[in-house]
């Protein structure tokens, strides 16, 4: 799956949630891998949250995207 939107891959979070809703779908399907394509350089705006957010609901794409978010830069960037 593509975690990257690449007409506009400056965006902060611009497929976070539609790759959540593929998640809960492959999972559905009986998927038990998925390859997240994305970004491989720190060329993005808060590229280290994105990777956090994703890399998170790998694990359970049942989570909600914005506590992920805030819990993330409160630990990484608590000024």
């Amino acid at each position: 799956d593509y975690v990257e939107q690449y007409s506009n891959y400056f965006d902060l979070f611009p497929v976070l949630k539609s790759f959540q809703d593929n998640l809960k779908w492959y999972r559905e399907l009986g998927v038990t891998g998925v390859f997240a394509h994305g970004s491989e350089d720190k060329y993005s705006a808060l590229d280290d949250l994105k990777s956090y957010v994703t890399a998170s609901l790998l694990w359970n794409p049942a989570q909600n995207i914005d506590s992920l978010r805030y819990s993330y830069l409160e630990a990484a960037y608590p000024e």
